[in-house]
């Protein structure tokens, strides 16, 4: 009789967690930033910054470079949610997700657009830009760290590599030029929520400066 009571209180206490969860549906567009023009065929992630969560799911963009990312049974402390690419042909800035309240136990969240830094082989960079690049790079690397998708000597290795791409796009590093990389990016940086290691960050900012 124990056995039977104990059994009707697991089952009940499951039940009442399968209740309480939720569907999330995030839906955006991956655009070029440069020139608005949709990304097909790209895969996407949503990513919580908790490492007993990390990644949520993925989707492969649509012909007009829309993803649906789809989880269901969400519920308790996931931390922040954030859709992030991390291939090498282009560099993204993380789209963090802001999640309001459920309607009929659906989350239905519209973050906007996923901007794409194109690199193709005979892209070249301003000071500025390689900035703008190695900000993002930083950014997707610290949510995946976070999330526990990578660990920090992985995702240093991957920041390396990433830097010196965007490094030898650089026509012209002189002292002026350097400064400009390293001042702007920290300036990118300084408002992101997620932890950045400013020691792998400033490392390879002298990287791209030349230093």
């Amino acid at each position: 009789m124990r056995a039977r009571i104990s059994l009707l209180v697991v089952c009940t206490l499951l039940l009442a967690s399968s209740a309480a969860a939720d569907t999330l549906m995030v839906v955006g567009v991956a655009v070029g930033k440069a020139d608005g023009k949709r990304m097909a065929g790209v895969t996407v992630r949503l990513v919580a910054s908790s490492a007993a969560v990390g990644v949520l799911a993925e989707d492969r963009t649509s012909a007009q470079g829309v993803f649906n990312l789809f989880v269901r049974n969400i519920a308790g402390a996931i931390g922040d949610l954030y859709v992030v690419y991390d291939g090498t042909d282009a560099s993204v800035t993380p789209l963090r997700v802001s999640v309001g309240p459920s309607r009929d136990g659906v989350f239905d969240v519209r973050p906007g657009d996923l901007h794409f830094l194109a690199l193709t082989a005979k892209t070249s960079l301003s000071a500025e830009e390689a900035s703008e690049h190695l900000a993002a790079v930083l950014q997707t690397q610290a949510v995946l760290v976070s999330a526990g998708v990578l660990d920090r000597a992985k995702s240093d290795q991957v920041v390396s590599a990433r830097s010196e791409d965007i490094r030898r796009r650089v026509p012209s590093l002189s002292p002026a030029n350097a400064r400009v990389i390293e001042n702007r990016t920290s300036e990118r940086l300084k408002d992101f929520k997620l932890p950045i290691d400013s020691r792998a960050a400033m490392t390879v900012i002298k990287r791209i400066g030349g230093k």
